[in-house]
């Protein structure tokens, strides 16, 4: 097995799950502080996809959370922060149409793991398509669990 690959995909599962407990810590303020701002690292290292939501700030009940949600690809290290009634306000329309197209955040990477429980959407690769297959891993997963129940 690729080690790397196995990295990338321990850091999406742990970044996936700070983002999911740091939207729960924001419900928990948003009255104070309804907005959410797109942050990227800014270094050299960002990716020109993620740059142009940097940013971009909407209500935290907006739709746009629910596909541009860090994390949106392997090893992003972008960010969302928590913004005051009196500090900010929804960027134009216009401008988050522009910010999206030129994010074109891949299908599989657009989910908000807070609001729907998952790391690996039904949109991810490693999400069988096939319903037999899907059946077939999950009996697998099934059978595995049983044997560890038991020991």
């Amino acid at each position: 097995y690729n080690v790397n690959w196995l990295a990338a995909e321990y850091e999406a599962c742990v970044a996936s799950g700070q983002m999911a407990q740091q939207w729960g810590q924001y419900e928990q303020s948003k009255e104070e502080f309804p907005y959410l701002r797109f942050d990227t690292a800014g270094d050299a290292r960002v990716r020109d996809e993620h740059r142009a939501l940097d940013g971009i700030t909407r209500k935290m009940e907006d739709a746009f959370w629910q596909t541009h949600y860090p994390p949106l690809g392997w090893r992003c290290r972008c960010d969302v922060v928590q913004v005051s009634a009196a500090d900010g306000e929804d960027s134009p329309a216009l401008e988050v149409a522009r910010a999206t197209r030129a994010a074109n955040v891949p299908k599989e990477w657009q989910n908000n793991t807070a609001q729907t429980g998952q790391v690996f959407t039904r949109e991810h690769p490693y999400v069988p398509r096939s319903a037999r297959l899907r059946r077939a891993v999950l009996a697998e997963r099934d059978r595995q669990k049983g044997g560890q129940d038991e020991s």
